[in-house]
């Protein structure tokens, strides 16, 4: 299903789509961080083409909602095991939370109007994002936890990460 919805988007081969979806469906953090970072693109790109919500704050207080049962997800699944056990998929759930901060002032005329993972090299996806200084420190201990970024696996999580430093 997943591939037929980004078609061509590969990996080595791969339907790194596919491959994704396979993840979040075992890893409750990255899933519920996917949730939350789409339904921000979506927010934010009917903004950006001028369509108001009949309910702004209850779609800013569902964001809200949605951030915090990741974070707890993500904070549950860090707390519950030895640092040489993270995963690629808890290092993409926290990048993926850390591409929408809740400090951050979201701009109505946003550039990013592509559909998320449409592009393999996912530069375009994240150059006009900022990632705070906390969150790539703390990206930066999960990948040494995980044993330096040439042991990250994950499709796309590599070149992700390299757009902001890590």
């Amino acid at each position: 299903m997943w591939p037929r919805l980004f078609p061509g988007m590969t990996y080595e081969g791969k339907s790194f789509t596919n491959e994704w979806m396979k993840s979040a469906m075992n890893c409750p953090p990255l899933f519920s961080a996917w949730l939350h970072s789409g339904a921000e693109h979506i927010l934010i790109r009917s903004r950006a083409s001028g369509v108001q919500s009949s309910t702004p704050k209850k779609d800013h207080y569902e964001l809200l909602l949605m951030r915090q049962e990741a974070i707890v997800a993500l904070k549950e699944a860090v707390n519950d095991r030895p640092t040489a056990i993270v995963t690629d998929q808890i290092i993409m759930a926290a990048f993926a939370l850390a591409l929408h901060p809740h400090e951050r002032d979201q701009v109505p005329n946003s550039p990013r109007e592509m559909a998320p993972l449409s592009n393999l090299q996912l530069l375009t996806r994240f150059t006009d994002i900022v990632i705070m200084d906390g969150h790539v420190r703390g990206l930066h201990h999960l990948v040494q936890a995980r044993g330096g970024f040439r042991k990250l696996e994950m499709p796309g999580l590599r070149e992700g990460l390299s757009t902001v430093g890590i």
